[in-house]
């Protein structure tokens, strides 16, 4: 299930493990994808967050969540990087590196909190 929760003027993007097919097909059929927070799809794969994709939702913020150390390399280096160019360092937030994530909004302010910091 992808959800697109609306709370005043902020919006976020739970894309659950959609891949690139799905992502493609909500491209063209979703109204407005475009949210401040995404929570990146698939734990950061290599199969999702293509560009366009990433380039519609059009992020301020993005969360992957990902144990550390994990078998399957998540998230993989590609889309981490991806997202990095495309919000900066300070824009993306990785639980395998800082742990747990909170996002706290008014309707109109957010903010993020980590357990850890990572320089």
């Amino acid at each position: 299930m992808v959800l697109r929760l609306v709370y005043g003027g902020v919006t976020f993007l739970l894309a659950s493990d959609i891949e690139a097919f799905t992502e493609g097909y909500l491209m063209r059929t979703s109204l407005d994808l475009e949210s401040i927070v995404l929570k990146v799809a698939h734990h950061g794969s290599r199969s999702s967050t293509i560009p366009d994709f990433l380039s519609q939702v059009n992020p301020a913020v993005a969360v992957i969540s990902a144990g550390s150390g994990n078998q399957f390399g998540h998230p993989h280096p590609e889309v981490a990087n991806r997202l990095e160019e495309a919000l900066g360092l300070g824009g993306v937030f990785r639980t395998d590196r800082q742990g747990t994530v909170e996002l706290v909004t008014d309707g109109v302010d957010l903010w993020v909190s980590t357990e850890r910091d990572y320089p």
